[in-house]
């Protein structure tokens, strides 16, 4: 699908980041359940939590623009 403005270039962009950040979290997630190291898992989720924040983040940019998320 073309990009025909502004607005439909910052939500295709808006997008992409929101991938990218599910993305993290999933792989961040197999880490976590991986790691041997105490310390180390406890800075992964620690991390997790952080990005799970920059994702709800994003989901409220989707609707003050009255989109939905995708991944």
């Amino acid at each position: 699908m073309p990009i025909n403005n502004a607005q439909e270039l910052f939500v295709h962009s808006l997008s992409e980041i929101y991938d990218a950040e599910v993305q993290v979290v999933e792989g961040q997630q197999e880490m976590a359940q991986q790691a041997s190291d105490q310390d180390f898992r406890s800075a992964i989720e620690d991390h997790i939590h952080q990005t799970q924040q920059h994702a709800r983040n994003l989901e409220g940019v989707f609707d003050q623009l009255g989109q939905q998320p995708s991944a």
